[in-house]
């Protein structure tokens, strides 16, 4: 049975019917890794190998690399578990702290939840501008940019979840990012003649521990969502796995490589730092074409999808 998605909304907070539930472990690992690619995250992984005096945690490459694979499989760990109940009682997330705070208390970590989608919403559309003005070398064009990448994530939201995964992820955005992400990633190694050498110092472990806890933190900010996409799993075991390999990966290589771009270009912004590679305006462009999914996934909940 092919599954149909009709516009928003399709259902809300009811427990998502036996039939619809098709999502398997290549969808969710394609989802999650689609989720765990972005510009914020390279702009975060920058703060592991800044140093000190600028407000980073002075890493070495090889630190920052054992740094963000410990971080990411804890992360992705915590969020896969919510996945997993969200994946067994087919329902949201913010509908599964019912049980916790009964009906009237969970609208307060609902209407937080909403505040900060928004605002999560708000950061992608300010980075995909930023992005898109620098391909085409227009600063002035910043707020163009946001309006046309704020109305293309409003269709793509309209589609609804499994849509976004299996007709716009799985055979289009996601494979055009892994192939921009390894040529980034070729390119910064290459040129910075950079090596994952570890020089862990037992002395400097309050900022292991920092950037630690910085790596963590971006799959759990997903965990007021994860449920959201997870209910629609056809097992609960493929939806877990799906979520804890793809978002482990996506995490780990994005940390590391933003890490690696302070490297090679330490006085530019990642934005900038990409289109000084070769052909690095098209790896830009590529990475913008799967960071919508971003702005997508924000307004998907935020509305109720």
């Amino acid at each position: 049975m092919k599954l149909k998605i009709k516009a928003p909304p399709e259902w809300g907070i009811e427990r998502v019917p036996r039939r619809v539930k098709e999502l398997g472990f290549l969808d969710y690992f394609v989802l999650w890794s689609s989720l765990g690619v972005g510009l914020l995250v390279l702009e975060a992984g920058v703060f592991l190998t800044l140093p000190v005096s600028k407000w980073g945690f002075g890493l070495s490459l090889g630190d920052a690399f054992i740094i963000s694979l410990i971080g990411s499989i804890i992360g992705s760990f915590l969020l896969a578990l919510v996945g997993y109940v969200g994946s067994r009682e087919s329902i949201p997330s913010m509908v599964s702290l019912r049980p916790s705070f009964g009906l009237l208390g969970s609208y307060i970590p609902t209407i937080l939840n909403i505040i900060q989608l928004i605002g999560w919403t708000a950061f992608e559309f300010m980075i995909m501008g930023d992005a898109a003005a620098s391909i085409v070398r227009m600063p002035w064009t910043k707020p163009i940019w946001v309006i046309i990448l704020g109305l293309w994530c409003f269709i793509m939201a309209v589609w609804g979840p499994a849509t976004v995964v299996r007709q716009w992820l799985e055979k289009f955005a996601i494979w055009l990012v892994y192939l921009s992400t390894i040529w980034i990633t070729i390119q910064a190694f290459t040129i910075g003649h950079l090596n994952l050498d570890i020089s862990f110092n037992p002395g400097n472990l309050s900022a292991y521990l920092l950037a630690l806890d910085l790596v963590i933190a971006m799959p759990i900010s997903w965990a007021p969502l994860v449920s959201d996409y997870n209910r629609f799993a056809c097992s609960e075991s493929r939806g877990f796995l799906g979520t804890l390999i793809g978002y482990t990966i996506a995490n780990t290589w994005f940390y590391t490589l933003g890490a690696a771009l302070y490297l090679v270009y330490p006085n530019m912004s990642v934005v900038a730092s990409i289109s000084c590679l070769f052909f690095g305006n098209l790896a830009l462009l590529l990475i913008l074409v799967d960071e919508s999914d971003n702005g997508i996934s924000n307004a998907l909940v935020s509305t109720g999808k």
